[in-house]
């Protein structure tokens, strides 16, 4: 089964695979980027620079343009100014797609699919998604297009990010115009508008400062049950006990959540987040089989990106029967710029291969 295992690297080791990887081969590389105010935004293209013997570079970024006047301008100026910088002398080919936040959020990603479309991809041996700087509406609908367009050839597809949760902690959603609803083209076709009476299974991704959005998307949903995934083992010591507190009355005397239904999975580790999932569906399945309902397994990003990146496998695969969910905002609050700037400098990268050589 795919994924069951993988190729998965981090930290040092992403960089030592490149050096090894691209060391003699002819690779056309095609780097697919954000191009935002989040200072991780160049944190990967700098690194590609310095490890990869590429034969060719092309660039595709999809831009999100900070308005005027807004905590996130000055950071996007800068950003841009050091990665147009960054591509002076490399030779590198640079094509911009410009997201327009006039539109609705279900017509902003349709408008970008369209023009992703138009990329010859099959010119390229590689294809590498850098998700650090691109909000999580967008990211899963890039990777769902690349996924398809390279699942049934030898063009090797990766995913990266340069994690960091300090960062995602201190940039905070403004939710004036949140929405909460299903992810477009992650929305499952056993859902509550297609089947009677479905069988709502709710996974949520837990995560701090969350208790709102888990109860709007829990009203939502109406699930049957509810089977909180904890970040365990944790780069932070004690998190998932920290969590089990903060949320500790929503989910026991509201959601009254069993002590068996707690899920842990690794906090730096997608796949293995993306194995425990496929499996927690598959017990679902196999004890609600004889009653011959449709199940719909929901999830809820509250998370880091890199845990996200789990429930993205699970979307890919099984997208008839996955629901996911996020708090959608294109507006934020930087409250210390200082801040973000020192912890960048902690920013580890994570680089995940998940279609091409491996799996053929």
């Amino acid at each position: 089964m795919k994924w069951n295992s993988y190729m998965f690297f981090q930290q040092e080791e992403v960089f030592d695979f490149w050096k090894g990887y691209y060391a003699h081969r002819n690779a056309k590389l095609l780097f697919v980027m954000g191009k935002g105010f989040d200072p991780r935004m160049n944190n990967t293209v700098k690194k590609i620079f310095e490890n990869v013997n590429y034969q060719s570079l092309d660039c595709l970024a999809v831009d999100f343009p900070a308005k005027e006047e807004t905590d996130g301008d000055e950071f996007y100026k800068e950003n841009v100014a050091e990665f147009e910088a960054l591509l002076k002398g490399k030779g590198v080919s640079y094509q911009t797609i410009t997201i327009d936040s006039k539109l609705s959020w279900d017509n902003r990603i349709k408008s970008m699919l369209r023009q992703l479309n138009q990329i010859a991809y099959t010119a390229y041996t590689d294809i590498i998604l850098d998700v650090s700087a691109i909000p999580c509406a967008y990211y899963y609908n890039i990777a769902k297009l690349l996924y398809d367009k390279t699942q049934y050839d030898q063009t090797n597809f990766f995913i990266t990010v340069s994690e960091n949760v300090e960062i995602d902690k201190l940039i905070k959603k403004k939710y004036n115009e949140e929405t909460i609803t299903p992810l477009y083209n992650f929305r499952a076709t056993y859902g509550m508008e297609s089947v009677f009476n479905p069988i709502n299974i709710f996974v949520p991704l837990m995560g701090e400062d969350k208790k709102e959005h888990l109860k709007l998307i829990f009203d939502t949903f109406h699930p049957k049950e509810v089977c909180p995934v904890l970040p365990f083992p944790s780069k932070e010591p004690g998190r998932s006990d920290q969590l089990l507190w903060e949320y500790n009355d929503f989910l026991t005397d509201t959601l009254k959540v069993e002590p068996q239904n707690l899920l842990y999975a690794p906090e730096r580790d997608p796949f293995e987040l993306y194995n425990r999932l496929e499996k927690l569906m598959k017990d679902y399945k196999d004890t609600l089989r004889l009653i011959e309902g449709q199940i719909c397994f929901g999830f809820a990003l509250l998370t880091s990106k890199l845990l996200a990146l789990g429930v993205l496998l699970i979307g890919l695969k099984y997208n008839d029967e996955v629901q996911v969910y996020n708090v959608n905002s294109s507006k934020y609050d930087i409250a210390d710029k200082r801040k973000i700037i020192e912890a960048n400098e902690h920013s580890e990268p994570f680089l995940m291969w998940i279609n091409g050589e491996p799996y053929v």
